[in-house]
């Protein structure tokens, strides 16, 4: 079984944004990680509902076929609507409509594959991702990483081509060694990005973001999430399945 990783962030805005006041950057902290708290609830809830109620015989029936679809329909929306004009994330009301259309696509999506898993490597999974969620944001919020950061970039674009370049090679060898390989580097590049978005979001003095911005970085971060989510369940289904 082949992953591909869901798209890490979404374009930003090319000009250099202003830099945020300090009462700025708190309420953009704030709604960052409300709306993030807001996609990790619909995610974790479609998860553990898809998991305990056992309905992975709804996903292959016509109507849950058809909602695969239409989730996958609202999951690329977004990433074609920043493609075109990525200021719609900054407009109100329409940056909630496309960031609830991606959380409802992505969670569905995400669901719909889980519940094919045997077993407790579901929740394992999401019990190993917010212990590493938890100390990656901990790891970002540490003012030692100002000196890094530029080590760190280049240190995940690395394993990010290493990993797609792994994932390239293992379409035509299909080793479940090498693919247990690319899920475990998988998963340190996502950690990686964790602490690495972290550090933009908090840190106003990297003038990444603009204070209308808070949809685009809820959403990078959502992204780091749910891919390290993927590629830990794939380690553990692995590790399952050769024992």
């Amino acid at each position: 079984m082949i992953t591909i990783p869901l798209v890490e962030g979404i374009p930003i805005v090319e000009q250099e944004p202003e830099g945020m006041t300090l009462k700025e950057s708190k309420k953009f902290i704030f709604k960052v990680y409300m709306c993030l708290l807001f996609q990790l609830s619909i995610f974790l809830t479609g998860v553990v509902l898809s998991r305990f109620y056992n309905i992975s015989s709804f996903y292959i029936s016509d109507l849950g076929r058809s909602l695969l679809g239409l989730s996958l329909f609202f999951t690329l929306i977004p990433i074609f609507v920043t493609c075109c004009c990525d200021s719609y994330f900054t407009k109100f009301p329409l940056n909630y409509i496309l960031l609830i259309f991606f959380t409802l696509g992505t969670s569905y999506l995400i669901s719909t594959s889980s519940s094919f898993i045997k077993g407790d490597t579901v929740l394992l999974a999401i019990g190993i991702t917010t212990i590493d969620t938890i100390l990656m944001t901990l790891v970002g919020l540490m003012s030692f990483w100002e000196i890094y950061i530029s080590y760190l970039n280049q240190f995940l674009m690395v394993l990010f081509i290493s990993v797609i370049s792994l994932g390239i090679i293992n379409i035509f060898t299909m080793s479940s060694y090498l693919q247990l390989l690319i899920a475990g580097l998988g998963s340190v590049l996502f950690s990686g990005f964790i602490i690495y978005d972290t550090k933009l979001i908090t840190d106003r003095s990297y003038k990444v973001y603009k204070k209308e911005d808070f949809i685009i970085a809820s959403i990078n971060i959502y992204l780091d999430i749910i891919n390290l989510f993927l590629y830990i369940l794939q380690c553990l289904s692995l590790s399952n399945d050769s024992n």
